[in-house]
């Protein structure tokens, strides 16, 4: 029979944390789930752990797939491994460093099948160094998908797949995929196509699903590369053709213009001072000078990008060191 749901996990690097996560999923108290996992060549021994866990939940067993890749592809390319394999009405995406609570597969599939929804969101949990400090990171709800696009270009709502359950024709009839080529976002520009196509949202105000802000061999952690840089860019070019091929760039040409700020200031405030200076004309000094206080940037962070975007690269560096001192000592964000 066609399972109601699959939960797609890509593995890599997970050793310490897909334990945790194998557990969350398979003491689901929902019963018809398929379950995917993609071993991306991790180095470390996560498909043991996975294959151990799994031992200890004998009736789970039939409803498990692990599919190795020959070699890494990276995390765009895993997530479309994942999606070929899914046979479920429903897809819910789970990193393998993250959990969810044992009934939110169950609450998930209530809350899409009563609304008829085409995806439903929440709320999540982000915890630090331990369940013991977390944190509810409350979304921005909007239920049309024109004002949710927007919501995520100011990170008011997550651009990212996980803690969201949606219909697997939604994917299927829209063909979309994951960026192939990418490593860095390529969440992004699969969730703004999901939400473009839907033609109905629901959303639940509880979280359900745990993020895992300690992993550093994540994906997403770690110092911003030059490949974070050529990513967003892509990302930014498959965007701009995504929304002329439906002939709405117009429509959407202040949501580009916001997310592009937004990304790419936080890829600026946390890279190499080489890398600021061959990137620091991906932000417009016009454009961030009008637009900085609507995408939520603090006057901290707009005074250093300021600088950046300028070429005042010592200045710029300078100024944020004086950041993470302060952010060190007086637990000042910027």
């Amino acid at each position: 029979m066609q399972p109601i749901v699959s939960i797609l996990v890509p593995v890599y690097k997970v050793e310490a944390h897909i334990e945790k996560c194998a557990v969350s999923l398979f003491s689901q108290t929902f019963e018809s789930i398929q379950y995917v996992y993609v071993n991306d060549c991790t180095p470390d021994s996560s498909i043991e752990v996975l294959e151990r866990i799994l031992t200890k939940f004998p009736k789970r067993a039939n409803q498990v797939s692990i599919i190795h890749h020959e070699q890494n592809k990276g995390i765009g390319a895993t997530r479309n491994t994942l999606l070929h394999a899914a046979t479920g009405k429903y897809i819910f995406w789970v990193d393998s460093d993250d959990f969810i609570k044992n009934d939110a597969v169950e609450k998930l599939v209530e809350n899409v099948e009563n609304s008829d929804a085409d995806l439903v969101t929440t709320d999540s949990y982000f915890f630090y160094n331990g369940e013991n400090n977390t944190k509810i990171f409350r979304q921005n709800f909007p239920t049309d998908s024109k004002k949710y696009i927007e919501a995520i270009g100011c990170h008011q709502a997550r651009a990212a797949l996980w803690g969201t359950i949606s219909k697997r024709s939604l994917w299927i009839d829209n063909q979309i995929e994951i960026q192939n080529s990418s490593r860095f976002g390529e969440d992004y520009f699969a969730t703004i196509q999901l939400f473009y196509f839907a033609k109905r949202i629901s959303c639940i105000q509880l979280p359900f699903y745990y993020y895992n802000q300690t992993n550093i061999n994540a994906y997403t952690r770690g110092y911003k590369s030059e490949n974070h840089f050529v990513s967003m860019i892509q990302l930014f070019e498959k965007l701009t053709l995504f929304f002329q091929k439906q002939n709405k760039l117009e429509e959407y040409v202040t949501f580009l213009l916001k997310a592009r700020i937004t990304e790419f200031s936080g890829l600026l405030l946390h890279t190499t001072a080489e890398l600021r200076m061959k990137y620091k004309n991906v932000i417009d000094q016009n454009e961030l000078l009008t637009q900085y206080q609507s995408v939520g940037l603090s006057q901290w962070q707009f005074f250093i990008l300021k600088q950046i975007v300028s070429g005042k690269n010592v200045i710029s560096s300078l100024l944020l060191v004086l950041a993470k001192i302060l952010r060190a000592i007086f637990k000042i964000n910027f």
